[in-house]
């Protein structure tokens, strides 16, 4: 057991119950390239900390917001076919600790414990 799972496990449990992570009510209208692979708390972290492009108001996108500026036209998708599964914040129904995760290049979702090592991207 990795020693560092719980401090991610209770970090991430608290930014997506308080809804933490720079985003506001809008949909997102940037994404930036593939990044990780890492844990969900190190991803949560480095998408918040973020300061790309000008901007400093970057976080990991929940599920919604991620298929949203996915398909959103004129939204310019680094390499949107990338063949791997991204974080989402959004936590699964069907195990406790779990979260969703997208795969870009067909569409699959899965869910994976927190402490997996995925890749991700931020949005703003």
């Amino acid at each position: 057991v990795n020693p560092n799972d719980a401090v991610n496990k209770d970090y991430v449990d608290q930014a997506v119950v308080s809804g933490s992570g720079g985003g506001s009510s809008n949909y997102p209208s940037q994404i930036t390239d593939q990044r990780g692979p890492s844990n969900l708390g190190t991803a949560i972290r480095d998408c918040n900390g973020l300061n790309q492009g000008g901007h400093s108001d970057w976080y990991l996108p929940n599920m919604d917001e991620l298929l949203y500026v996915l398909s959103k036209g004129g939204v310019n998708v680094p390499n949107a076919s990338d063949t791997q599964y991204h974080w989402t914040r959004t936590p699964s129904n069907v195990s406790n600790g779990q979260y969703y995760c997208y795969y870009l290049l067909n569409g699959n979702m899965t869910d994976y414990a927190g402490s997996s090592s995925m890749y991700y991207r931020c949005v703003r």
